[in-house]
């Protein structure tokens, strides 16, 4: 099978061909290359789960490949992120995208979830070119976790919630209080009302 592909790949040369006839056949090499690209991250994926002993993804990928350790650590990395985004691996193995956009997409993953990514930036995911979509998704995803960032903090703050009330010598009775935010206003606010009904 991947003679006779090889074949017909060998098959496409400039000669003779007009600049449309180029142009569409930069298109269909593209679409080419990117389905291959996804089989190929799908099978690195496959490898670094067999847990069978046997040499890593990433090591068949820097053997096979004679890619450097650093691009086959990067391959590994986006074909674990790309078998949970299967709108990313669709544009993908369609064309409609290439493996720069794979690279954003996976870093954006590494930082929220490769579901979040998928779903959020996948239907939109061939709109832009490659370095624009990168742009996008650390955009996208900073905004993620200073959200992720600032609920923890809310949790947090819910967690250390207190009240004490107590009276003191005098007869005196005195509230400490420590409120989250969001309680914190609640409860201002209903403070404020009865004070202004009782003046």
């Amino acid at each position: 099978m991947f003679e006779r592909v090889h074949s017909e790949l060998a098959s496409v040369t400039p000669a003779g061909m007009r600049r449309r006839e180029m142009e569409s056949a930069v298109a269909e090499l593209h679409r080419v290359e990117t389905h291959a690209a996804e089989r190929r991250l799908a099978l690195i994926a496959a490898i670094d789960d067999l847990g069978d002993g046997g040499v890593d993804g990433a090591g068949v990928a820097r053997a096979r490949t004679k890619s450097s350790a650093r691009a086959a650590k990067k391959a590994v990395k986006a074909a674990k992120q790309l078998a949970r985004m299967p709108k990313t691996t669709a544009a993908l193995a369609e064309g409609r995208i290439g493996l720069e956009h794979v690279d954003a997409a996976a870093d954006a993953a590494e930082r929220t979830s490769p579901e979040e990514v998928d779903a959020e930036l996948g239907d939109a995911i061939d709109e832009q070119p490659a370095d624009l979509f990168a742009t996008r998704a650390r955009s996208w995803a900073g905004a993620k976790e200073r959200d992720a960032d600032e609920r923890a903090r809310y949790e947090r703050q819910r967690a250390q919630r207190e009240m004490s009330a107590w009276t003191d010598a005098d007869g005196m009775w005195i509230l400490h209080a420590r409120f989250d935010p969001v309680t914190g206003a609640g409860l201002h606010k209903i403070l404020t009302e009865r004070v202004d009904r009782l003046w």
